[in-house]
């Protein structure tokens, strides 16, 4: 029996490789969380108790949220933008709204000239090639 072939566009060249590299990091900060291993995303000596993918409820950068608490009992949170390829240069329009975001979480959260943000959060950029957090 002759099964009709489609022409099927990749998932990156349609814009899905970016939801793809999200969810397979997501699925590591679940292991941690299940694990109950601490992350360097929330400092080194902090355990994540949630994950949260599109979470633009509680951040402008909401591909992946991450909060855990810290020994004094405040909350940690990361925000994480997930790009696949980004030029992050005044040249690239697309990465406008992310460094935007970017921008709004650290004027928002008491972000310094030498910190992105305040004590209880941090915001990231994981690209194909590297996680980044500031």
């Amino acid at each position: 029996m002759d099964v009709p072939t489609t022409d099927a566009s990749s998932p990156y060249s349609t814009g899905g490789g970016g939801v793809w590299l999200e969810h397979r990091y997501a699925a590591t900060l679940v292991g941690a969380l299940l694990t109950e291993d601490p992350i360097s995303e929330l400092g080194d000596d902090v355990v994540p108790h949630s994950v949260r993918l599109q979470a633009s409820y509680i951040s402008p950068i909401d591909d992946v949220v991450v909060e855990g608490r810290t020994r004094d009992d405040r909350v940690r949170r990361v925000s994480i933008g997930v790009r696949r390829d980004p030029d992050l240069t005044t040249s690239d329009e697309k990465s406008v709204p992310l460094v935007r975001s970017f921008l709004r979480v650290v004027t928002e959260h008491g972000g310094t000239a030498d910190r992105c943000t305040g004590p209880d959060r941090a915001v990231g950029v994981l690209c194909r090639r590297f996680p980044y957090c500031c």
